[in-house]
C-alpha cells in the first residue's frame, strides 16, 4: 500500500508540473518569412520597438516559414511578450508586431500572424534589418532556407557520374523502356538527383532533394510505396513531389490505385537546385509505423515536355521505411 501511495504521489507531481505549461501556435499564412522572439531580454513591451532593437545583437530570433506553423511549448502561466517582424522588400519601413499576452496553465493560444496588428517602423538612412536568426537543430521550416537540413544525414547520395541504363518513355505512341542514350531530358531540369534526405518529426515527414541541374517546370519526383515485392505485384500508393518554378503552385500529392484523382498531402518549396517538402503524417494512406516496419520505396525523377507531349522517368534506388531519420537518431541535446 505504501508503495502504491508513493507511485500515486509521484504521478500527481508529474501531472502538476506538466499542467504548469502553456502552448502558443504561430500561424503564418503569408508568402513571406516571419521572425519572432518571445520575452526578449530588456524588452517587456513597454517601449516602442525600433530597427535598432531588432539588430542590437541581444535578441535571438526564430523563423516561421511561408505557409507554415510553429508550436512553442513550455510557457509558464502569466504575462509574455512577443516581438516579431516580416521579411519585407520595403526599403523604408518594417512591419513590426509588439504584443503582450496572458497564458494560463494547459492553455493553447493560436496567433494568426496575418490577422495581427503591426506597427510600421521607419528605418533610419542606411539601416537594415539583419537580425540573427537561430537554426534550431532538428526543426525543419519549409522556407527555402536549407541551413536547418545540415544536421540531417543523407538517405541516398548519387555521384555526378550516375547514369541509369534505361528509362521509361511515355508518348502518344505508348510506354516503352528505352536505353538512356536515347533520352532527351536526362540530366536536365533537375532530373539528375544529388542527395535525398527523409526525416520524421512533430507529426510530419520531411523531404529534402538536391539536384545537379536547375529544377524547372515539368519536373516531378516520385516515391513508389511497396508493402510487398511479390512478382508482378504493383504498388498501391505513390507520392509525387510536383515542382513549379514559375508560380507558387508546387505541391506534394498522393496517388492511390484505382482512384482517378490525387489528394494534396503536403507543401513544397524549391530554389534552383534544392527542394524541401513536408507531408502531414495523418494524411499518409497508412500509418507511418506501418511504413517504417514493412514498406520499401522506389525513388524516381521524371520530366514532362508539354510541347512534345513526351514524359521520361528515371529510376534511382530503393529506400526503406525503417531508414527514415528521426530526431532521436540525431543525438541532439
Amino acid at each position: 500500500m505504501k508503495r502504491f501511495v508513493g507511485i500515486l504521489l509521484f504521478c500527481l507531481i508529474c501531472l502538476s508540473l506538466y499542467a504548469e505549461n502553456g502552448t502558443v501556435v504561430l500561424i503564418n499564412r503569408r508568402s513571406s518569412w516571419f521572425y519572432y522572439c518571445l520575452d526578449p531580454e530588456g524588452m517587456q513591451g513597454d517601449v516602442k520597438p525600433s530597427v535598432q532593437d531588432i539588430n542590437n545583437g541581444n535578441v535571438t530570433f526564430f523563423a516561421v516559414g511561408p505557409q507554415s506553423t510553429q508550436k512553442i511549448d513550455a510557457l509558464t502561466p502569466g504575462t509574455h511578450y512577443l516581438l516579431g517582424f516580416w521579411r519585407t522588400t520595403d526599403k523604408e519601413q518594417v512591419p513590426v508586431l509588439s504584443k503582450r499576452f496572458q497564458i494560463n496553465a494547459d492553455e493553447i493560444i493560436e496567433f494568426d500572424l496575418a490577422q495581427e496588428t503591426y506597427k510600421m517602423v521607419v528605418k533610419e538612412s542606411g539601416e537594415q534589418t539583419t537580425a540573427a536568426v537561430t537554426v534550431v537543430p532538428g526543426r525543419i521550416v519549409i522556407d527555402n532556407n536549407y541551413d536547418d537540413w545540415k544536421v540531417i544525414p543523407s538517405s541516398a547520395v548519387f555521384s555526378p557520374g550516375f547514369i541509369p541504363d534505361y528509362f521509361k518513355k511515355q508518348s502518344l505512341t505508348g510506354v516503352n523502356y528505352v536505353p538512356i542514350k536515347h533520352s532527351l531530358f536526362w540530366g536536365k531540369g533537375g532530373t539528375a538527383i544529388n542527395q535525398v534526405k527523409l526525416y520524421r518529426n512533430d507529426g510530419y515527414l520531411y523531404v529534402y532533394i538536391s539536384s545537379y541541374s536547375r529544377m524547372t517546370v515539368g519536373l516531378s519526383y516520385y516515391f513508389y510505396l511497396f508493402k510487398s515485392r511479390a512478382v508482378q505485384e504493383k504498388n498501391k500508393y505513390t507520392i509525387e513531389l510536383v515542382v513549379d518554378d514559375m508560380a507558387d503552385t508546387s505541391k506534394v500529392i498522393l496517388w492511390q490505385k484505382d482512384r482517378k484523382n490525387y489528394t494534396v498531402i503536403g507543401e513544397l518549396k524549391c530554389s534552383s537546385f534544392y527542394l524541401e517538402a513536408r507531408i502531414q503524417l495523418d494524411k499518409l494512406p497508412v500509418p507511418i509505423s506501418e511504413i517504417v516496419n514493412y514498406y520499401s520505396i522506389d525513388l524516381t525523377s521524371s520530366y514532362y515536355d508539354n510541347r512534345l507531349k513526351i514524359y521520361e522517368e528515371f529510376f534511382f534506388t530503393t529506400l526503406y521505411g525503417k531508414d527514415i531519420i528521426t530526431k532521436a537518431d540525431l543525438k541532439i541535446h
